[in-house]
C-alpha cells in the first residue's frame, strides 16, 4: 500500500513549501595552481601585470526590491547583463535572501512573471493561495505551471514551490476543471443510466458471466458466489446494481469517461462525484496510463467504485462548512431531517466538490456557496426537523497514488 501524501498545511514557515536553499558564494581562489592559468600576463618589456578575470553572473546586491519601480529598473539591468533566463533565476535567489518582500512588490512579481491573466493561471493561483494560507505564486520560469523553479511569497517571505505543493496543485486544478465541465453539461438527475455504446449494467454482465459482486471494505470484487447475508435470494436483491455500470468489453475506459463529458447522461449525485474524479485522473495521467490503471472500470454509487475509491483518502470533516477544504476536495452535505418527498426526489443530502473561492459543485444543485447549499437543503426538511444540514465525509485525492500511474511523459492533455 502506498503511503498517502501529507496534505499541504500552513503550519510550516511557508505553508508546506520547502525552505529556500542558502545561496553561498564560491570560495575565492588562493593563487594559481598547476591546473589554473597564471593570474598575470607578461608585457613586451618583461614586466608582469595582473590579468582581469571575467566574473560569473551573480545576483547583484543592488537589485532593489523596495518598490515596484526600483525592482523593475534593477531587473531590466540584470536582463541586459546576463539575459532573461539567468536574470529570472538570480531574481529568485535575491527573493530568498530578502527578509521581507513588500506587498506592492509581490503584486509586481505576480503581474510581471505569472504568465497572462487567463483562467488557467488564475485557477492555479487560487489553489496555491488556499493551499499555502494566502501565498502568492510567482511563475519564475514562465511555463504556466507551478514547479521547483517558481516562488511562493507569503507574509513577505519567499520560498520555492516544493514537490508536494506542485503535485497537489496539478491534481486540484484537473479536478476543478472536471467539476466545472460536468456542471456545464447539465446532466439529468436521477437513477444512473449511462450510454449503452460504452457501458453495460453490471447486473447484466454478472448474470451473463455467472459472477456476483461482494463488498471488500471500501472496494468491491467479483466472486463466483454471493454471500448468504447479501444475496437475498439472488442477484435481484442487490438494489444498487441497476445504478452500477461496467465498461463494455473492447471499449477503452478513457473513451467511456470522455463520453460522459460529451453526451448528457442521467446520474445521481454520488456517481456524478466519481465521474468528476475519473475525468480529473484521466486528464492528469493521460489515456494510455488511464486505460491500464482502470481496466474493467466500474462506475456507480459508493462501494461499487473500487477504481475511484483507491485514490481517495478519507479526511476529518471540515470544522465549519467548507473551511479546511482545498480545491479538489470532496464532501457530503448531509440533511438528516430531510422530508420523505425530498429524499425520494434527490436523496438525503448532496455530494459536492470544492472548487475554491468558497464555491462548491454538486449535482443537481450546481455551483453554490456552502451557506447557499445549506439553505437549499434546510428548505427540504420535515416540519419537526431539529438538525441542520452539515458537512461530513470529506475525501481527498491522493497525488502519490495517482501519479504512480503517470508513466508516459506528455501523454496528458
Amino acid at each position: 500500500m502506498v503511503k498517502p501524501a501529507n496534505r499541504v498545511t500552513p503550519s510550516s514557515p511557508i505553508g508546506g513549501l520547502a525552505a529556500p536553499a542558502t545561496v553561498r558564494p564560491e570560495p575565492a581562489a588562493r593563487g594559481p595552481t598547476a591546473k589554473q592559468p597564471d593570474a598575470f600576463t607578461q608585457t613586451a618589456g618583461g614586466r608582469r601585470r595582473q590579468a582581469r578575470a571575467t566574473p560569473e553572473p551573480q545576483a547583484p546586491r543592488d537589485l532593489d526590491l523596495t518598490t515596484p519601480g526600483s525592482a523593475t529598473a534593477g531587473f531590466e539591468r540584470l536582463v541586459t547583463r546576463v539575459g532573461e533566463t539567468a536574470a529570472r533565476v538570480l531574481l529568485a535567489e535575491t527573493l530568498f535572501r530578502t527578509p521581507s518582500v513588500p506587498t506592492d512588490v509581490v503584486g509586481w512579481l505576480r503581474e510581471r512573471f505569472t504568465a497572462g491573466p487567463n483562467e488557467q493561471t488564475a485557477l492555479l493561483g487560487t489553489i496555491i493561495a488556499e493551499a499555502t494560507g494566502g501565498g502568492t505564486w510567482v511563475d519564475i520560469d514562465g511555463d504556466g505551471a507551478p514547479n521547483e523553479a517558481d516562488v511562493v511569497v507569503r507574509d513577505g517571505r519567499a520560498a520555492p514551490v516544493d514537490p508536494e505543493l506542485r503535485d497537489r496543485t496539478r491534481i486540484s486544478a484537473a479536478t476543478v476543471r472536471a467539476a466545472l465541465a460536468f456542471n456545464a453539461m447539465n446532466h439529468p438527475y436521477g437513477p444512473t443510466k449511462l450510454n449503452p455504446s460504452f457501458w453495460e449494467p453490471a447486473m447484466s454482465r454478472l448474470e451473463r458471466d455467472g459472477a456476483f459482486v461482494e463488498f471488500a471494505g471500501p472496494l468491491v470484487r467479483e466472486s463466483a458466489t454471493a454471500p448468504d447475508e447479501r444475496s437475498r435470494g439472488g442477484v435481484e436483491g442487490w438494489h444498487h446494481y441497476p445504478q452500477t455500470f461496467m465498461v463494455r468489453p473492447g471499449v477503452r475506459p478513457s473513451d467511456a469517461v470522455r463520453d460522459l463529458f460529451a453526451t448528457r447522461q442521467t446520474q445521481e449525485c454520488a456517481t456524478a462525484k466519481h465521474t468528476i474524479y475519473l475525468k480529473s485522473i484521466l486528464d492528469v495521467i493521460g489515456p494510455e496510463d488511464f486505460d491500464r490503471a482502470f481496466d474493467g472500470l466500474v462506475l456507480g454509487p459508493y462501494a461499487f467504485n473500487q477504481h475511484v475509491s483507491q485514490y481517495l483518502t478519507p479526511a476529518s470533516a471540515a470544522p465549519h462548512g467548507h473551511q479546511g477544504l482545498l480545491p479538489g476536495d470532496a464532501g457530503y452535505v448531509a440533511n438528516p431531517d430531510v422530508s420523505a418527498e425530498a429524499e425520494a426526489r434527490r436523496g438525503p443530502g448532496e455530494n459536492v466538490v470544492y472548487i475554491g473561492g468558497g464555491r462548491l459543485v454538486g449535482h443537481p444543485i450546481g455551483v453554490m456557496s456552502y451557506s447557499q447549499i445549506v439553505d437549499e437543503l434546510a428548505s427540504e426538511r420535515r416540519p419537526d426537523a431539529t438538525q441542520a444540514p452539515h458537512m461530513k465525509d470529506r475525501l481527498v485525492l491522493d497525488p502519490t497514488r495517482i501519479l504512480a500511474h503517470d508513466t508516459i511523459p506528455g501523454s496528458a492533455r
